[in-house]
């Protein structure tokens, strides 16, 4: 039933990981921290460092 929706999604190896990188940025952003912007290029530097720029 699901199958025809199940393409065009990158396949993430290890998103346990992604989301202990991104997570934190989303929940400072949530307690106004910092705005979404700041907190999307932090998440954005965090997963090239860690995920991408082995």
């Amino acid at each position: 039933m699901f199958s025809s929706f199940n393409t065009g999604y990158p396949v993430v190896k290890d998103y346990s990981l992604l989301e202990d990188l991104v997570n934190p940025e989303v929940e400072v952003v949530l307690s106004g921290q910092k705005t979404a912007k700041e907190a999307l290029s932090a998440a954005q530097k965090k997963v090239q460092e860690r995920l991408i720029d082995f």
